[in-house]
């Protein structure tokens, strides 16, 4: 595996590059920028990613990439796609999924072109027979069920939704399980309305109210689901056109074809039977989408308005939620196995399971002050906040002193009083020593002999020592260590002290 970055000759610098390197991540390899695409050379799958002069090429040879690589998702742009690279992809079984910002899929490829004509007969009768409504209560009881324990997971009551499922299946036709799906989806989706979104402290001023809510699943724009109004939604709505081209890959793969359904009746240029599958997934993916929005610092940069009112996702937002779907591989590919089996009964041959090795979920951590992007590890934030916000939060905690919520007692307030007094007549006693006229000039010299010849001294003590020495607050010691404060020159001789001490 080899990376070309391409560069520019005529400059020097190379610099950084604008999007960084693709890496193949728990089995999945997303490429971006205006440039990304695949072509072949020399019998290696050419990946282009980024855009322009700061565009790159990851090379990979069929050897490297056995039971490494799964899937390729090109977030697309105007790159070139050869048909020599599609069926290089064939070949080695690699799926491919193109998608646009708004989350339509432009190609989801997997193998497998329905080879099983006994097969695809059997699931284009499924709906004039028993076994399609079977097909359908299934689907639609494990996605109640999957609801339920989701608001079972959160602490809502999911009674409504259980009773639902119960009488799913008594229910004699495709018509009255939709109106029953309905009303449990209602009851789930109006008790998630309210889940927060957290956005950085610099950027929350700046944010719509309404975005810092899930929000309802119908969007006030469309009066459905699609045209999403804030950024969860919008979020959702991503999340479930990657299922959906995932559906559609591992359906293929079982020998099923991803256009002719049961519960989503047959419409030109829909896959209806991805949507079924994508019932009984939507839960899991609900679940993570939760987890992610729960986990996750947005800044307003991660979300831009259409001007019809819609919401669209940044580029980091996008790659992440592409990551955590592909986490559903195992559950669709063990769905869309079992839906085979209660369409036909029919057990396909030639059929692979391959290994899927799962991942944690992908966030990308920012600094929740300003929302600076954070270093990380696998999308584990090393820290929360960055350095810059770290010390003037530092330096605010430390300016208010424990005057926050702290109650002085009358021996402490006695004590105090008697050291400010006791260094306010020292500082009164050295500088009786001068005249008005030549106290400036004194000050100023003494300070810069501190800087001088004290100073560096002080570097080889503690700020402990020089706290209990000089007689000062460890937080002044601090600053005086570091440069950031000058004491008044009646301190010189205790500091000089310390030093030699």
């Amino acid at each position: 595996m080899s990376i070309k970055p391409k560069t520019d000759s005529n400059t020097s610098n190379c610099g950084t590059e604008l999007h960084p390197p693709p890496e193949i991540h728990n089995g999945l390899l997303i490429l971006q920028g205006f440039n990304a695409g695949l072509t072949i050379w020399n019998k290696q799958l050419i990946c282009r990613h980024g855009t322009a002069d700061q565009s790159g090429e990851l090379a990979l040879s069929k050897a490297e990439v056995a039971n490494q690589l799964r899937h390729i998702v090109i977030m697309a742009g105007n790159g070139l796609l050869t048909t020599e690279a599609l069926r290089w992809l064939a070949d080695t079984a690699i799926s491919l999924t193109v998608i646009e910002n708004n989350g339509r899929i432009l190609i989801s490829q997997g193998k497998g072109n329905f080879p099983f004509a006994t097969l695809a007969r059997r699931q284009a009768l499924a709906i004039y027979q028993n076994t399609g409504l079977h097909a359908a209560h299934w689907l639609m009881i494990e996605k109640l069920r999957g609801q339920a324990e989701n608001l079972d997971a959160m602490g809502i009551p999911s009674e409504r939704i259980r009773d639902e499922m119960k009488t799913i299946p008594k229910l004699a036709s495709i018509q009255e399980l939709m109106v029953h799906e309905g009303i449990a989806a209602a009851n789930y989706w109006s008790n998630l309305e309210k889940f927060p979104l957290n956005f950085v402290r610099k950027d929350q001023r700046r944010i719509h109210k309404h975005w810092l809510k899930l929000g309802g699943r119908v969007s006030p724009i469309s009066k459905r689901a699609m045209h999403a109004a804030t950024p969860g939604q919008a979020i959702l709505n991503y999340t479930y056109a990657v299922a959906e081209s995932l559906c559609s890959i591992e359906l293929a793969a079982v020998g099923l074809n991803p256009d002719v359904g049961i519960i989503h009746s047959d419409v030109d240029n829909r896959r209806s039977m991805a949507l079924d599958l994508i019932e009984a997934i939507r839960p899991n993916a609900d679940r993570l989408v939760f987890q992610y929005l729960h986990n996750q610092v947005f800044r307003k940069s991660d979300f831009w308005e259409t001007d019809r009112g819609s919401v669209r996702l940044g580029l980091d937002v996008r790659k992440a939620i592409i990551h955590n779907t592909f986490l559903l591989e195992g559950r669709v590919r063990e769905l869309a196995f079992q839906l085979r089996d209660k369409l036909s009964g029919y057990e396909a041959t030639g059929i692979r399971r391959r290994a899927v090795k799962m991942g944690d979920i992908e966030t990308v951590p920012v600094c929740e002050y300003c929302g600076a992007v954070l270093p990380n590890r696998r999308g584990v934030a090393v820290r929360r906040v960055c350095a810059d916000c770290l010390e003037m939060h530092r330096t605010a905690n430390l300016s208010a002193g424990n005057t926050r919520g702290f109650a002085w007692t009358e021996s402490a307030l006695a004590k105090n009083s008697r050291t400010t007094h006791n260094k306010y007549q020292e500082r009164l006693s050295w500088e009786a020593q001068f005249s008005e006229v030549e106290l400036p000039s004194v000050i100023q010299s003494e300070r810069q002999r501190f800087v001088k010849e004290i100073f560096p001294q002080l570097q080889s003590v503690t700020i402990t020592q020089i706290s209990k020495r000089v007689g000062i607050s460890l937080r002044y010691a601090s600053l005086v260590k570091k440069g950031l404060n000058v004491p008044h020159p009646c301190l010189y001789p205790k500091f000089e002290e310390c030093a030699i001490w």
